[in-house]
């Protein structure tokens, strides 16, 4: 009797016990150690690791948040398969996921509203958007507060979505704790902020403060009715947070400054749990951080940005002109750049212009083309086609014009627009369609016309993505060997279903703020006095991801898996595609002929082999490098491509610190989510 009693306790202790939580089961191995800080996080857990919490631990987490624990909303939930069925899908439950996925069309607004998923939904070989296991409905800073001890004690990955609006995967991954600051939403407005300029006595700052989960387009709504400008991001959906921490380019940059640079005080989670105001007067070394080191340092409950007066007139400057020619596409190229250093580089002007190449997915199948989509603040339409008499005329009358067309009469080379500064960022702006909006959110009636009519960027799936930040003296110091630079990167990019684009938002003012100066703002990713444009090259297929059934993707008005994969890669998988390849050895020749060009942290190449140089430079990467260490000195914030990142690599499939026992058997996660550090 004793035998047969022994064994049974010995087979009782063999047996895992199995915990629920959620709607999950999920096995904890007995005899496991949680280990926490001092020794420090060596991996994140993962189920059925002994940090992992238990039923009990998220019901208690649940009471401290008041009831704001939840499980992940996902705004496409019927076109996902639950874990397990293997039945084919009803034809109900099709047409559920069919409306699902035209609601990202139609309302560019509907992933922010969603703590599910994101608003690109992966790339190819990086990552793919995927849920957390439970979310943070955080609607004050205690919240930030708990769900940040709760993860330190749990050694728990924590992701931080406010918006979504995020092409390197930073705001979601498996297995961890999403802290969703969709409801910190508040907007107030201050007259003056006597602390934040004591070296400039006679100047007036004005500032808003920010909850975590504005973004643009609600900031710029409000600040319209005040007659204010915020410097913010383009689209209306980025978060004002997100944007700011990772440098915060922007259309007027050259006048206002980077996002970062009007940054004048937030309210932070470090990894310790501690509250912190940053400014130049508190904690200043987190402030500079802040200022356009990326994520990683702690999280942000809200933000006071400094206001301008808004512009008293907008003017935009748009036009397409055509060749069928490469040669004289260079020269005006060349002529393009060449008014541009003479006329444009200057505080008023910003935007973009798009090159596009002869083929079918590009949309000009013999025609090369270069559009203009300028705008400028605070000058006269006078002065405004004074500066742009030049290219009239080479495009016109020009020796070459007859090699040139454009959309109308002979003279209507550009269009010209006015409108008040304080309608640009509105419905009233008639480059912007409507949208959906609920009755919470009237002033997102609007998002930019070619965001919805082409679903550019809604849940699209990255095959390539990256930008290169471009100095004067690479482009403009010598226009013909510039545009020569530009056309055969443009060749050798080779047909694409998208179009390249030049972002014209650098060079402004050598004393932007003096009273603001922010060293991270002459980074490789901004280098706001000797840069020329950041320039841009995607592709990737709407609306798609690759856990739904492609035949309930297509939608004949947009790119389709269909016409990626058998014209685009050739009839190969997207994983194989050789085109997708020939992007990324396109990207690495531009690299290599425009040495010491950055990347911008926030649209930047999720491969980017050297990211500390092409960020930050690696002397600021030292000094951001030593702050990380301070702040989160067991690397609690880990995000891919963040400062510290370069100690994490996967391991059997959980992600952990680098070190002696490790490099031997270290290996790349199996999954589309391996993220190379």
């Amino acid at each position: 009797m004793e035998t047969l009693l022994a064994m049974l306790l010995m087979f009782m202790v063999l047996i895992p016990a199995r915990k629920v939580y959620g709607d999950t089961t999920v096995k904890v191995a007995k005899g496991k150690k949680c280990v926490h800080p001092p020794i420090g996080i060596k991996c994140y857990s993962k189920p059925g690791d002994g940090c992992w919490p238990s039923g009990d631990d998220w019901e208690g987490l649940n009471k401290t948040l008041n009831g704001n624990l939840k499980d992940p909303v996902n705004p496409i939930s019927a076109c996902f398969k639950p874990a397990g069925e293997t039945d084919a899908m009803s034809k109900e439950r099709e047409a559920e996921c069919s409306q699902q996925l035209q609601d990202f069309k139609s309302d560019p607004y509907w992933v922010r509203k969603h703590s599910g998923l994101t608003q690109s939904a992966g790339q190819v070989g990086a990552w793919n958007s995927t849920e957390s296991v439970k979310v943070v409905e955080a609607r004050t800073v205690a919240h930030i507060k708990t769900a940040v001890d709760f993860a330190r004690k749990h050694n728990m990955r924590i992701v931080v979505k406010g918006t979504g609006h995020e092409y390197n995967g930073r705001s979601n991954a498996p297995d961890s704790l999403l802290i969703w600051t969709y409801h910190m939403s508040e907007i107030i407005f201050h007259d003056q902020l006597s602390w934040d300029c004591p070296a400039c006595k006679d100047e007036k700052v004005t500032s808003v403060t920010v909850g975590a989960g504005v973004v643009w387009g609600d900031i710029y709504a409000a600040a319209n009715r005040k007659n204010l400008y915020v410097q913010g991001g383009t689209c209306p959906t980025v978060g004002v947070v997100g944007f700011t921490l990772g440098g915060g380019i922007g259309i007027w940059s050259r006048k206002y400054g980077l996002g970062s640079t009007n940054l004048l005080q937030a309210t932070v989670v470090t990894a310790d749990g501690d509250i912190k105001r940053a400014s130049k007067v508190e904690n200043p070394e987190l402030y500079y951080a802040l200022r356009g080191g990326g994520f990683g340092f702690g999280i942000v409950a809200d933000m006071t940005i400094r206001t301008h007066p808004s512009p008293k007139q907008v003017i935009l400057v748009k036009g397409d002109i055509s060749t069928y020619c490469e040669s004289s596409f260079k020269k005006l190229l060349a002529h393009f750049f060449t008014i541009y250093k003479e006329d444009l580089v200057g505080p008023h002007w910003g935007d973009y212009a798009r090159v596009k190449v002869p083929g079918k997915h590009s949309g000009e199948k013999y025609k090369w083309v270069l559009s203009i989509n300028m705008k400028a603040v605070d000058i006269s339409l006078e002065t405004a086609k004074r500066e742009w008499a030049s290219f009239i005329r080479f495009v016109s009358i020009g020796d070459l014009s007859h090699m040139y067309k454009f959309e109308k009469s002979k003279y209507d080379v550009l269009k010209f627009l006015t409108m008040p500064g304080n309608t640009f960022w509105s419905r009233a702006n008639p480059g912007t369609v409507p949208t959906l909006q609920d009755e919470f959110e009237p002033h997102a009636a609007y998002n930019w016309g070619t965001e919805l009519d082409k679903g550019s960027e809604q849940f699209k799936y990255w095959l390539q993505f990256g930008t290169r930040n471009l100095r004067n003296d690479q482009i403009l110091t010598d226009p013909t060997t510039g545009a020569d630079k530009l056309i055969t990167f443009f060749k050798e990019l080779g047909d694409l279903p998208s179009t390249a684009r030049l972002s014209m938002v650098f060079k402004g003012e050598d004393n932007i703020f003096n009273c603001a100066s922010n060293e991270l703002a002459n980074t490789p990713m901004a280098r706001m006095n000797e840069s020329f444009a950041m320039i841009w090259a995607w592709v990737g297929v709407r609306r798609f991801h690759p856990d739904i059934p492609i035949s309930l993707q297509k939608d004949s008005k947009n790119t389709t898996y269909t016409e990626i994969k058998d014209e685009f890669c050739k009839g190969n998988s997207l994983e194989a595609c050789p085109a997708s390849k020939k992007v990324q050895k396109a990207f690495q020749k531009f690299r290599e002929a425009t040495p010491g060009a950055g990347s911008y942290f926030n649209i930047a190449d999720y491969f980017e082999k050297d990211f500390k140089e092409a960020f930050w430079g690696k002397e600021i990467y030292k000094k951001l490098r030593k702050l990380k260490d301070k702040y989160d000195p067991h690397g609690l914030f880990y995000c891919h491509h963040c400062v510290g990142s370069e100690d994490w690599e996967y391991k059997s499939e959980k992600l952990c610190k680098k070190g002696p026992a490790n490099e031997e058997t270290a290996q790349k996660a199996p999954t589309p989510n391996n993220e190379e550090l």
